[in-house]
């Protein structure tokens, strides 16, 4: 049973770890999209994807998705993830 209880506690860590990515990623998401002055709308309709729930951590975005839109955005990958090195640390 102990050992039980220490699993569910590690895998609640993860997942919290796992949310705070996706919420940062999802800010800096929205973030490009208010700075070009583009719709959800707009992007749901070109990309055919849900980006309002990327923006609010609703679901996991792939990474194929995550490199469309920054090609819509023409930015690379590491441009998006810039800055969020501290998301990614891993407890041991």
């Amino acid at each position: 049973m102990y050992k039980y209880l220490r699993m569910t506690k590690t895998k609640k860590r993860t997942v919290r770890k796992d949310k705070a990515l996706l919420i940062e990623v999802g800010r800096r998401l929205r973030e490009l999209r208010l700075e070009q002055n583009i719709t959800n709308e707009k992007i749901d309709e070109t990309l055919k994807i849900s980006i309002y729930r990327y923006e609010k951590a609703l679901v996991n975005v792939s990474l194929s998705n995550l490199a469309l839109i920054c090609k819509y955005y023409k930015i690379s990958l590491s441009e998006l993830l810039n800055g969020m090195e501290s998301s990614f640390e891993i407890e041991e």
